[in-house]
């Protein structure tokens, strides 16, 4: 399970900094992709890079908006040649915040196995 960090370095076993790779790696280029707004890289080429979870802000945390989220997920993932299939978008509601949810992304990237993201997501800007 990866967590939304996103991180794209790691320590390897001497200390010395490193590239994560593998599913680690994939995990690093959907938290980004989730993370850039489409549009956002038009400038570099990309103009179908990222997702639409921006658009998704403001919006109450409501059975429409998780439906708005998992479209806007699938959608964004559609888009990376690494994943075979994505087997399902959750959102967790946070008790103790409305404006919260913590996304769990399951995929299954082409090389097998499969990979369990946890996106963080506030519905309003903090």
């Amino acid at each position: 399970k990866i967590d939304g960090t996103g991180a794209d370095l790691a320590v390897g076993p001497s200390g010395d900094l490193m590239a994560v790779e593998g599913s680690e790696n994939l995990a690093q280029a959907i938290i980004a992709r989730l993370a850039t707004s489409v549009g956002e890289l038009g400038e570099l080429g990309h103009t179908g890079y990222g997702s639409r979870l921006s658009e998704i802000f403001g919006q109450p945390r409501s059975e429409r908006t998780v439906s708005l989220i998992r479209r806007a997920i699938a959608s964004s993932l559609a888009g990376e040649r690494r994943i075979r299939e994505v087997a399902s978008i959750e959102a967790v509601p946070d008790a103790r915040d409305p404006s919260m949810v913590t996304i769990q992304i399951t995929v299954i990237p082409v090389t097998g196995g499969s990979l369990i993201i946890s996106y963080p997501f506030h519905l309003e800007v903090t």
